[in-house]
Formats: structure tokens, sequence, C-alpha cells
């Protein structure tokens, strides 16, 4: 099922949180690709600070 990508809700805060976790130790990898893609779309990142 494609859903478009406007259509999508994201806990952006739950999702570092996860990222976080010892087991993932992701977060830096998440923000750049997130950030990367953002830049793709025209979007402003929810990593930006």
């Amino acid at each position: 099922m494609n859903v478009p990508f406007n259509m999508v809700e994201m806990d952006w805060c739950e999702v570092g949180r996860l990222a976080e976790q010892p087991e993932y130790q992701i977060l830096p990898v998440l923000k750049k690709m997130v950030f990367e893609v953002a830049n793709e779309l025209g979007k402003s990142s929810p990593y930006h600070s």
C-alpha cells in the first residue's frame, strides 16, 4: 500500500529515543539520513537545530 509522504506521521522524539538505546546506538546515522532525505524532498529535517 502506497501512502503519500506528507500523510505519514512520525513521532520524531520517540524515534530519537529508540535510536539512542544501547542496543541500537544509531542516532548520529539516523539524523544524517533524515537530513539528507528531507533535503532531497525540499523539506526541513525534524532534527535541524
